[in-house]
């Protein structure tokens, strides 16, 4: 029995750990981007800053109405 729980929390801690690293590599890209192309990079933010504001704005409406 806890060799099978053990097995699941080291499931859990890789998952976990792989979540992280996809997420440090997409940082690494963007930021490599942001050096190389700066204003395209702002641009990019700016559009998604839009985007997550918009579908802010729906889900509250949606939830009012």
């Amino acid at each position: 029995m806890m060799l099978r729980l053990a097995e699941g929390l080291g499931g859990l801690l890789a998952y976990r750990y792989l979540v992280g690293t996809g997420r440090l590599r997409h940082q690494l890209r963007f930021g490599g981007l942001l050096l190389t192309r700066a204003q395209e990079a702002r641009r990019l933010l700016a559009e998604r800053r839009e985007l997550v504001e918009e579908l802010e704005r729906a889900k509250r409406d949606y939830l009012e109405g």
